[in-house]
Order: structure tokens, then C-alpha cells, then sequence
């Protein structure tokens, strides 16, 4: 249901805003919040690299049934590369988006890493906050070619 995904834009005249609709892999996704904005220096023009958090449209949620804060213990092999959270990213945990709140601890079983973080869970859109989401986005298209005759 929800996923980070990154995506680049190239120009000055780009945005990306909370609300908006994004396709993906043939699905339509709507942006909850965007984490990260990252220049890319290889372009011509300006171009940038927006990570996002975002919502497939028409997946209902079943977040009511878990917690809204937790701990969750993480696992980190030293020869891998994969780095240890920091706290305030956003981190999919089984498919579940969550904050990363604090890191409360961290001890070494053997050469593995264990941290263990405390996270808030990010709950879904609704289904009416994802229409009006839609709806605000088919509207913005809309051009007015010539004023109202009185």
C-alpha cells in the first residue's frame, strides 16, 4: 500500500507537491509526503531526485489493526553495505511505512549490528482524502479560455 519511490525532475519549471499523482508500473500512486530532495550534477539544466512516500490508489488499508507507536529491532550484517536508520528517516518495516522516532539502543552479536528504534507508524490516506486528492489535481488542469459574459 505504501512505498518510496524516487523521482526526477528536470527543469525549473517542475514541482512535486503533497497530493499529487504519480504512475508507476502501470499503477497510479498519490504522494503523502516527500522526504528527501537531491540535486543531480550530471544534467544540463536543473535536475533533481525527490524521494517520496506514496500511497497506491484504490488499496484499502488495514493499518486500524496495529499499534501507532512500536519498537523495532533491526539486524546489520557488517559485510553487507546496508547502513543503520537514522532518526527521522522513513523506513519500510514488513511492508509497514514507520518513522524512526530514537534510536534506543545498539550491541554487536558477533559481527552483526542490532539497533533497536522506537517508530511511529504512518497511517494511509482515506479513501475520501485520496479523492479530493484526485479531484484537486483534475481541476488544476482545467484551463479558463475566456471570462464569464455578464
Amino acid at each position: 500500500m505504501l512505498t518510496i519511490l524516487e523521482i526526477y525532475k528536470e527543469g525549473f519549471n517542475e514541482k512535486v507537491t503533497i497530493g499529487e499523482s504519480v504512475e508507476y508500473q502501470e499503477n497510479k500512486y498519490i504522494v503523502i509526503r516527500i522526504l528527501e530532495i537531491k540535486k543531480r550534477y550530471f544534467s544540463q539544466s536543473i535536475s533533481l531526485a525527490v524521494r517520496v512516500l506514496v500511497q497506491k490508489v484504490g488499496e484499502m488499508s488495514d493499518y486500524l489493526k496495529y499499534k501507532s507507536q512500536g519498537i523495532i529491532t533491526e539486524r546489520y550484517n557488517q559485510s553487507k553495505d546496508k547502513v543503520p536508520i537514522k532518526a527521522g528517516e522513513i523506513s519500510l518495516y514488513q511492508g509497514i511505512a514507520c518513522e524512526i522516532i530514537s534510536i534506543n539502543s545498539f550491541r554487536y552479536e558477533f559481527v552483526d549490528l542490532i539497533v533497536e528504534y522506537s517508530v511511529r507508524v504512518i497511517v494511509p490516506w482515506s479513501q475520501k482524502e485520496i479523492n479530493n486528492a484526485l479531484t484537486n489535481e483534475r481541476k488544476s488542469t482545467f484551463k479558463v479560455l475566456e471570462g464569464g459574459k455578464g
